[in-house]
């Protein structure tokens, strides 16, 4: 399946091969900005403007967590394991949710948007509006910084 988040405040998955909507996922109060799979792709996450993440079960379709906290519009989210979400936000902080506790760590180093974010094993690499790219550790701790030498800025990072 393929998902999209759209400014009308919701997500839909397809069917890539056939164009055909499966379903829409309605909840948020204000546009969908990112969106991602779980690794089994048995549950969905979205991110929105209106400062909360969902997730979402692909059986059913239905929201089953909202996390709040967040300190600015979200950016994009992944599933770094089965119970933990890295949300990355346009106000540059890095959130680390627990889902079965609600639990939100938070990390700020960019100090500007991050743009880009992804998963690599269990390492978390995210990228600024800056192009700065950080490795971090245990989903917590910096363990590396790439200043990228940019003419542009960059918007995406994956490994």
């Amino acid at each position: 399946m393929v998902l999209s988040g759209s400014q009308d405040k919701t997500a839909k998955l397809w069917v890539p091969s056939s164009s055909v909507l499966v379903a829409t996922l309605r909840g948020h109060r204000r546009a969908v900005t990112c969106a991602t799979f779980s690794a089994h792709e048995d549950m969905v996450a979205t991110g929105s403007s209106d400062l909360t993440v969902r997730l979402w079960g692909t059986r059913t379709f239905e929201c089953f967590k909202t996390l709040e906290g967040l300190s600015s519009w979200p950016t994009a989210v992944a599933f770094v394991d089965a119970r933990n979400l890295a949300i990355s936000t346009h106000a540059g902080i890095l959130h680390v949710a627990n889902t079965p506790t609600d639990k939100l760590e938070s990390y700020d180093r960019h100090g500007c948007a991050i743009w880009g974010l992804c998963v690599f094993g269990k390492k978390l690499i995210t990228l600024s509006e800056e192009g700065e790219v950080v490795f971090w550790a245990d989903n917590s701790a910096r363990i590396a910084e790439l200043k990228l030498k940019q003419k542009e800025v960059c918007v995406c990072v994956c490994a």
